[in-house]
């Protein structure tokens, strides 16, 4: 947080000097506008003014040139701290050994002016299009009403620690994560999730900071403070994608890294040859000072940038973490998407609804389940609820992640999972194989020693919206495939019945990211959507990995795009951004490329001044700007 902070204050500080040193200039440069309109103002005093705007306000283009300079670089700063110089230099030149000629104070004073004043416009164009972060940003309150001592009192927010008990009344807004101690409320979470419609929460009930508490009083217990809560995670993966760089903005990097030495050349062949050939040394040398003008870069470095941040606020907004340029690049050329079934294609939630077992051996099973990590034991021991008792002597328990658990009762080992985890067991399913073979849900299978004794039957409901995104991705021709460690039954069933192209049965955690590699050896754009710990490999591997929040921390790590509402619309949305940010960095690079084409034989032709050069340089990447904010209206359709 004091990072953040001290972050702020560096940025408010160069902007603070960054208007100083424009306003300067203006100032400064006024007066020498009106001797180039015929206002008698003293050598001199021209002299004093032009330095001022020279060497105070025209420093960062310096600094900028000399750590290009460092780097054996060019950069845009370099092309304006040579240009200007070279005027300046020369209209003192002018006056201490040849006063016949013309000075060009103005020249140089307006045209950093004028760049200056660029910046400042451009500074004002990234702030609007940070609105996004700023807006979630916003949403983090600054204090906290902290139960102590039988009453209230209220703390800055960065003085919240974790257990400590928070109110929170009807139309605040949630200070920390936490969970519901007491009450009951409707909670709007549309700025994690972007859907409108409010949460219902009770005791137990999770909460996150900065959403809106909407009617009942809540009081919650801390669980997650400061740069840990879901509000600062997503701020701090928004402001890292945000300073990644797609591989078509390092192309662009890569010209400009070229260009400058090139148009340092141009500026210098003009130069040359209008004293060659048009016997006009000064005229040759405002030429080249146009040239160097005009090329500077800085709408070409805007391009790929500015485009970037505001898709990338705007998809915060709309509930969807992009954490690399990267992802935005490649997400319009996805034309292979593998999904996890559960938690993404379905609700996550098992239901038994089937049991073929004898009564004689649920306390065995529920003994094993409360000892198992698996959402298939949860499944289980709420059906068995209190009804059946737990045993208590177990001994040896054995968890294989994935497929089943173990443990001895009376000397005797029984076994809970998977038919799959029992055949690696070496245990006899053969008198169940007719009847397993007729079932469609989720099988959990029973055994003791090396006998298969009977099962369960578990479903898992799948999710509203889910049908309509895979017909989504259909249209758009984009294959689907679905991936789950169900049994070969249940996968064809939810396969077939959201007509997935292909699906894989029985896949095992560390099969998931093999699937992937195949899908890009085939030369697919792969996506990977998945939730748990188990699809984090598969994630990372992917050109695209979609993680859906309401699942593992891991899972969010390893993605490049976290969807904040558990559906697949996010990766449609995420999409459709692509392509139009794409779209409107191709515009911004020709726009940029086209400028310095057209403007560069103009300039070394002599059709343009340096100021005129300057003001077309300005309004260049102001337009760039322009551009890319257009997106915010074209993702709000």
């Amino acid at each position: 947080m004091n990072a953040c902070h001290s972050c702020d204050a560096e940025e408010k500080s160069a902007k603070r000097w960054l208007r100083v040193r424009t306003i300067t200039a203006a100032v400064c440069s006024f007066p020498l506008l009106l001797h180039m309109f015929g206002v008698p103002i003293p050598l001199g005093v021209q002299g004093v003014l032009a330095t001022i705007v020279q060497f105070f306000s025209g420093w960062p283009f310096y600094v900028g040139a000399w750590y290009g300079l460092k780097r054996f670089s060019g950069n845009m700063d370099t092309l304006v701290a040579i240009g200007t110089t070279a005027a300046y230099l020369f209209s003192f030149y002018v006056i201490f050994v040849d006063p016949s000629r013309g000075i060009y104070f103005e020249t140089s004073s307006v045209l950093i002016t004028f760049i200056l004043l660029g910046r400042v416009l451009e500074a004002r164009s990234k702030a609007l299009a940070q609105s996004g972060m700023r807006a979630l940003l916003e949403m983090q309150p600054k204090a906290a009403k902290i139960r102590k001592g039988g009453g209230v009192v209220e703390i800055p927010i960065e003085e919240v620690a974790i257990d400590d008990l928070f109110l929170v009344r009807p139309g605040e807004r949630i200070p920390v994560d936490g969970e519901v101690v007491e009450g009951i409320s409707v909670v709007d979470e549309s700025m994690l999730t972007g859907e409108s419609v409010g949460v219902e929460k009770n005791v137990g009930s999770p909460l996150f900071a900065g959403t809106i508490n909407h009617h009942g009083a809540l009081t919650g217990r801390a669980t997650k403070v400061g740069s840990e809560t879901a509000l600062q995670t997503i701020i701090h993966l928004v402001e890292e994608a945000q300073k990644t760089k797609a591989p078509i903005e390092r192309l662009a990097d890569r010209v400009s890294a070229f260009f400058v030495p090139l148009v340092l050349l141009v500026s210098l062949l003009t130069w040359i040859l209008w004293s060659l050939l048009a016997k006009d040394g000064v005229e040759g040398l405002i030429n080249a000072v146009a040239v160097l003008v005009i090329a500077c870069p800085c709408a070409l470095g805007l391009a790929t940038p500015i485009v970037i941040l505001v898709a990338t606020g705007e998809a915060a907004r709309k509930g969807i973490l992009i954490k690399s340029a990267e992802a935005i690049e490649k997400a319009k050329e996805i034309n292979r998407i593998l999904i996890d079934k559960t938690n993404t294609i379905t609700e996550g939630i098992l239901q038994v609804e089937k049991v073929v077992l004898e009564d004689q051996y649920l306390p065995i099973v529920k003994t094993l389940c409360e000892h198992s990590q698996h959402p298939a034991s949860d499944a289980l021991l709420a059906y068995l609820k209190e009804s059946v008792p737990t045993l208590p002597e177990m001994l040896a328990f054995h968890a294989v992640p994935g497929r089943g658990v173990s443990g001895f009762f009376d000397e005797r080992k029984y076994y809970l999972g998977s038919a799959h985890f029992l055949e690696e067991q070496r245990i006899l399913l053969h008198t169940l194989k007719p009847e397993l073979d007729q079932e469609a849900g989720m099988l959990v299978l029973f055994a003791v020693d090396k006998l298969a004794l009977g099962y369960f039957v578990l479903s898992d409901r799948i999710k509203e919206g889910s049908k309509a995104a895979l017909r989504e991705f259909k249209d758009r021709g984009i294959e689907t495939m679905l991936l789950t460690g169900d049994r070969e039954k249940v996968a064809k069933s939810v396969a077939e019945s959201l007509d997935f192209d292909q699906y894989a049965a029985e896949v095992l955690p560390e099969e998931k990211a093999k699937y992937v590699e195949e899908a890009k050896t085939a030369g697919k754009v792969v996506a990977m959507v998945g939730d748990g710990v188990n699809d984090a490999p598969a994630l990372a591997v992917a050109d695209v990995g979609f993680a859906i929040a309401s699942g593992t921390d891991v899972a969010m790590e390893s993605a490049s795009v976290g969807l904040m509402r558990s559906d697949l619309w996010g990766v449609i949305e995420t999409i459709d951004l692509s392509k139009i940010a794409y779209k409107k960095i191709k515009q911004n690079l020709v726009f940029a490329f086209g400028y310095n084409i057209l403007g560069i034989p103009l300039a070394a032709l002599g059709f343009l001044n340096p100021i005129i050069a300057g003001i077309a340089m300005a309004l260049s990447s102001i337009s760039v700007v322009l551009n890319a904010l257009d997106l915010k209206k074209k993702v709000a359709k």
